[in-house]
């Protein structure tokens, strides 16, 4: 596949807590309402701003994390980013410079933008006057190795207040004569302070809660300060100066739809990286959702499952009272369906889970053969070796992710668990290897981990291999039933 050119631009912050998350959202919902199909991306581990996103634009946003992903793989997913799209945002995190290390680049937006040739916006707090507004923006740009800024953005701008000798806010033309007298890229506009109805989600991903519900209202706000207060077409332009992916940068594409996975998808199910189900879906996976909260049985003429991380702590008692998906989903594992799931979707495939130590055992749908217990191990990168043949592929791959530690298999009863088969050996610094990937027949893969599939892209299409025998397999037994 030939790759195409799509305007891509990175919105970086100058600083942590210039409120570029704002912004960023601001824009996107801006450029929606000028008809433009805006594809996003997010840096680092904001897992969550990646299911705003997802939510936002209908498009599968895309986690860009150089821990877990490197240049090539990164490179690859901004061109499936790109499929489709009209413009290609990716949300930066924390200051633009900051890297793994204080004072290093590694891990940086800018280093990605450099690997990417991916232009810069960068976001600054526009409080104060017009000297300190680019004052802050110059020390950040005087690094010789950070890559070139083709504009920026004043966020937090207000008209000027009167009395008490209270000094005005500038004004994006004074900001602009001041960036010009320094040297410095443009200023495409500013964004007043918006008054926020609740909280953008923060980068740590959570299974205590879903923070990706936002009041209509703010939206509405956000985009009529961006289309009245950014000039949108410039930044396009600047969009437009993005260097394409070289066609060896490619993941080669499947065309056709080889089988249909159903995936969890309601106020308790929805922590995944976006990325994976991109993945099932370009390696021919039509992607169908479902409510194991709401619904009462799985979509129809599926041949694979795909349960997410959940807020299993907060909807676990209503999840137990729904005893139809639950013996939905056991049935379709005992019809020999493929089953991927992760984090508390594991827990909830347990035959019980319990919600906090001491408390009561609820039923869980009963797939896997052991209890779920939460657990206090605390968060790592991992990496996830295969040991067996699976639905994940063969043994030897390595797929890197995070460990929420919040959740373990145990048993109040001797030999729970015991002889489950486990299909990975989970790594982290620090710690000694551990079987995982817990799989209670041939057609299942189990994990309490969030698995990045982009880090080993083969394991996408194994699933969906996998699920395109099993949809015949299952479909003509329900059918013969």
């Amino acid at each position: 596949m030939v790759p195409r050119s799509v305007p891509r631009i990175l919105i970086g912050g100058v600083s942590a807590g210039t409120g570029k998350s704002l912004v960023f959202l601001a824009i996107v919902v801006a450029l929606q309402k000028k008809g433009l199909s805006v594809s996003c991306c997010v840096t680092g581990e904001a897992l969550h701003l990646a299911l705003l996103y997802s939510h936002i634009t209908r498009r599968y946003a895309r986690v860009l994390d150089t821990r877990l992903l490197d240049f090539d793989q990164i490179r690859a997913a901004l061109f499936q980013a790109s499929l489709g799209a009209d413009v290609v945002l990716i949300d930066g995190h924390g200051g633009w410079l900051e890297g793994v290390e204080p004072g290093e680049l590694l891990g940086s937006d800018a280093e990605l933008a450099e690997i990417t040739g991916t232009p810069v916006v960068l976001v600054q707090d526009g409080r104060g006057s017009s000297q300190s507004v680019v004052d802050s923006v110059r020390s950040v740009l005087v690094r010789a190795d950070a890559p070139v800024v083709a504009g920026i953005v004043a966020n937090r701008l207000a008209p000027g207040l009167s009395g008490g000798g209270v000094p005005s806010h500038p004004t994006v033309v004074e900001l602009n004569r001041a960036a010009a007298s320094a040297g410095l890229p443009p200023c495409l506009g500013g964004l007043p302070e918006i008054p926020l109805a609740a909280s953008l989600p923060s980068g740590a991903a959570t299974q205590e809660v879903n923070p990706v519900t936002l009041p209509r209202q703010l939206f509405i706000d956000a985009a009529n300060a961006a289309s009245g207060g950014v000039d949108l077409d410039f930044l396009l332009n600047i969009a437009a100066s993005a260097r394409a992916p070289r066609a060896e940068e490619v993941t080669p594409q499947l065309g056709g739809r080889l089988c249909r996975f159903a995936v969890t998808d309601d106020t308790c199910f929805s922590l995944t990286y976006p990325d994976n189900l991109d993945i099932l879906r370009h390696a021919g996976a039509e992607l169908v959702t479902f409510s194991p909260l709401a619904d009462s049985a799985l979509p129809r003429r599926i041949g694979g499952l795909y349960i997410t991380g959940a807020c299993l702590k907060r909807y676990g008692h209503d999840l137990s009272q729904n005893e139809h998906i639950r013996r939905s989903i056991k049935q379709f594992a005992d019809d020999g369906g493929v089953i991927y799931s992760e984090g508390a979707g594991t827990a909830f495939l347990c035959r019980s889970f319990q919600l906090a130590r001491g408390g009561p055992l609820l039923p869980g749908a009963g797939v896997i053969p052991a209890d779920a217990f939460p657990a206090t191990l605390g968060r790592t990168l991992i990496t996830a070796q295969t040991v067996d043949d699976s639905v994940l592929g063969p043994p030897g791959l390595a797929l890197r992710g995070l460990a929420l530690g919040d959740w373990s298999i145990g048993s109040l009863h001797a030999g729970s668990g015991r002889y489950l088969v486990s299909s990975l050996r989970i790594l982290a610094a620090g710690r000694e290897p551990v079987p995982e990937g817990f799989s209670a027949s041939a057609q299942s893969c189990s994990t309490f981990t969030l698995l990045h599939f982009g880090s080993c892209p083969e394991v996408g299409r194994a699933l969906v291999a996998a699920a395109q025998v099993a949809e015949r397999v299952v479909t003509h037994r329900i059918e013969e039933g």
